[in-house]
């Protein structure tokens, strides 16, 4: 019994000294199988099961199962149910290394703000923790940095670090372009393409996205392809150009108040796409990204936009139906009409919305999507949306002279968004009269630098990314 208590004292020291190491997975769940089975058991013995619990219905007299009652639980249902809830608490969920590396990236930026983002994500590269949300933290770190200095020295700085050719190079020695997360993370390819423009390595983009490179994570179906159809392998070369042509609607492109810079990064990846002979990876070059990004902030922005060039603005409207289609491709069409910068109408608008602001009962199959965009249910932002859309055509309308036209959509306003005020209808029709005075050049008392604080931004499109 001594040498027991000594042996037991032994390892009771030992094992303070060197604590027992974790268990194998395959030990652990051994272990935690063993554990709930003796648990459940004792508790069996203790409050045995109702037959109710185990899906089991009673006989009755008549030999036939009874009707169900209210179930009947033990302790040990109860307890099942407790364990399950404990184990699978959030709490409880032990972080992947991933997560680990991402958070520890996160605070040794912010421990040292001086710090060089890029060096940092070079550095997890040489400790092979480098991952696409490391790298999207460390560029949106260092735009977040430079995005409110003056041109000239925000120019210097993202020269000095060469933050696009430095996370190009990551990209190509990492191979993790060849990955999921590469293609669905905005949160990097946006700031990396804006480096990689700023820096004048623009070219590098262009002939990067002319390479039959595929995503190895992602297989595509020869028998089932239509001519719209997009290569699942090279949705990324859609979602770099969307990031392109994001880049070139901020500043300082667009310091001239104009949207040509995208358009023409736009129009050159048509061409590209469109003068393809044999190359199948350039003939379903994916461009509807980029498309509706450019849409988007036409329509919901005009007036940071204000002095497109009308050419650049039709050639816009023209491309349309080769990257949408159907009632979409209208909507869109018709949207953009509104804030033509020479010619604008409100006509294709109401035509649209005449058949659609109509019971949902009553709505053709092909329009269903365009309804939902304009009268989304319980989503204010996006109600917004339609409610600008269908009050700024009946504004529209009326300089126009279509009267009867212009009152029939204020009357749908009244029916379809009761929730907004009448005092927030007449500001968004004068605001939209204030922008087409702009662009016709007719009101010389307006202020020419508009406030963008009041733009249309406040309300966000409900149109694809």
């Amino acid at each position: 019994m001594k040498g027991s208590l000594a042996v037991q004292g032994i390892k009771s020291l030992v094992s303070q000294l060197h604590p027992q190491l974790p268990l194998h997975p395959r030990e652990s769940n051994r272990l935690f199988n063993a554990l709930t089975s003796s648990f459940r058991q004792h508790l069996d013995e203790v409050h045995p099961r109702k037959a109710g619990e185990d899906g089991v219905q009673e006989p009755g007299p008549d030999g036939k199962p009874k009707s169900p009652k209210p179930a009947f639980h033990s302790s040990a249902t109860f307890a099942d149910r407790h364990l399950q809830s404990v184990l699978t608490n959030p709490l409880l969920a032990q972080p992947s290394k991933a997560d680990r590396d991402f958070a520890n990236a996160k605070a040794d930026l912010q421990k040292d703000s001086s710090k060089d983002p890029i060096t940092l994500l070079e550095e997890y590269h040489q400790a092979g923790a480098a991952t696409i949300p490391i790298a999207a933290l460390c560029l949106q770190t260092l735009q977040d940095t430079v995005k409110n200095l003056p041109t000239d020295l925000r120019m210097k700085r993202i020269q000095s670090h060469g933050a696009g050719r430095r996370t190009l190079l990551w990209l190509w020695r990492s191979s993790l372009y060849k990955i999921d997360a590469f293609t669905n993370s905005p949160n990097f390819m946006d700031p990396w393409a804006y480096f990689m423009i700023m820096e004048d390595l623009e070219e590098y983009l262009w002939e990067w996205l002319r390479l039959d490179t595929a995503g190895k994570d992602v297989q595509a179906t020869q028998g089932s392809r239509s001519r719209r159809t997009v290569f699942p392998e090279h949705r990324w070369k859609g979602r770099l150009l969307r990031s392109m042509v994001e880049a070139k609607l901020k500043a300082p492109f667009t310091e001239k108040r104009s949207a040509d810079a995208a358009l023409n990064t736009f129009f050159k990846a048509c061409d590209m796409k469109l003068n393809s002979q044999a190359t199948e990876h350039l003939r379903t070059f994916p461009l509807a990204a980029a498309g509706t990004a450019i849409h988007r902030r036409l329509v919901t922005n005009p007036e940071r936009y204000i002095r497109t060039s009308p050419d650049h603005y039709d050639q816009f409207l023209t491309s349309i139906q080769s990257w949408s289609s159907g009632s979409i491709a209208e909507l869109e069409i018709a949207s953009l009409r509104l804030w033509h910068p020479r010619r604008p109408t409100g006509q294709p608008a109401y035509t649209l919305l005449r058949r659609i602001l109509l019971p949902p009962s009553q709505i053709a199959d092909i329009d269903r999507v365009v309804y939902k965009w304009i009268l989304p249910p319980n989503h204010a932002g996006k109600r917004g949306w339609g409610y600008r859309l269908t009050l700024q055509t009946a504004s529209l309308l009326e300089e126009e002279g279509l009267h009867r036209e212009a009152a029939w959509l204020e009357q749908q306003v009244s029916e379809y968004w009761p929730e907004m005020s009448r005092q927030n209808a007449q500001q968004v029709k004068e605001e939209g009269a204030r922008i087409r005075a702009l662009q016709r050049g007719e009101d010389e008392g307006v202020q020419q630098e508009l406030d963008p604080k009041e733009s249309f931004t406040t309300f966000t499109a409900p149109l694809r990314s």
